[in-house]
């Protein structure tokens, strides 16, 4: 973990433990693997000395999920580009206007897939704005699915239900769970069990969910478990 640039420096030191989390995730039962991409747009990596190689970051966090499904994938497997509004360090003043933005987001998305999707950002400082206000500028913009993620579980539930209320196609839900981790890698405690989780989910594909999966603190077993509980339909899009 880089303290400007988060996970994306691992892509170029650390290939070989990058495609091993991915194979773990396959064989935990994982339909989609996400690209080691969340922290890599240009506005990241510049204010740590890597402005150089977006472009090679970008290509590497592709090949290596490529890699991992070659090896461990014993069915179709999606790999989705992951694209964030991280900025370097977290740091407010590194937020690239929004000219920048979406020129920096354009770049990133075209080296992830052949054409890019429109990306939204938003400002920490819009954090206290109500939820279906966020979603009418997002429904407007339009999208194939839309969801809930990066948010504890037991903030997911309310706001699926708002979710729910808004959009008619595919919603997702994809939870964080753990307050207490230790730095710089990030290892979380009091994590939801795998049991308690897929319990969760378990309810939540009964009010229609129909994409779900785990955020920071979640690993293979809560995958493995979830996969294991679910009805053979919920890979299924209606």
């Amino acid at each position: 973990m880089d303290g400007m640039a988060w996970c994306a420096v691992a892509t170029k030191t650390s290939p070989e433990l990058l495609r091993g989390l991915h194979e773990d995730y396959i064989r935990a039962g994982a339909d989609v693997i996400t690209t080691n991409s969340f922290s890599s747009a240009r506005h990241v990596l510049e204010p740590a000395g890597l402005g150089d190689e977006v472009i090679a970051i970008n290509n590497q966090a592709v090949a290596l999920a490529r890699e991992a499904r070659d090896a461990a994938a014993e069915r179709p497997v999606w790999i989705a580009g992951s694209i964030s509004c991280f900025n370097g360090g977290l740091d407010q003043s590194k937020i690239p206007t929004p000219e920048a933005a979406k020129a920096n987001y354009r770049e990133q998305a075209d080296c992830l897939a052949d054409d890019g999707e429109t990306v939204l950002m938003y400002s920490k400082s819009a954090a206290d704005t109500r939820f279906d206000h966020v979603l009418s500028k997002v429904m407007a913009v339009g999208g194939s699915a839309a969801g809930v993620m990066h948010s504890t579980i037991a903030d997911t539930g309310p706001a699926l239900d708002v979710l729910m209320e808004n959009w008619s196609g595919p919603a997702m839900a994809y939870p964080e769970s753990g307050e207490k981790f230790t730095m710089p890698i990030w290892n979380f405690g009091d994590v939801a069990s795998p049991d308690d989780f897929a319990a969760t989910m378990a309810a939540w594909v009964e009010k229609g969910v129909q994409i779900i999966g785990g955020c920071c603190g979640l690993g293979p077993d809560h995958i493995r478990t979830i996969k294991d509980r679910m009805p053979e339909n919920i890979n299924k899009l209606n």
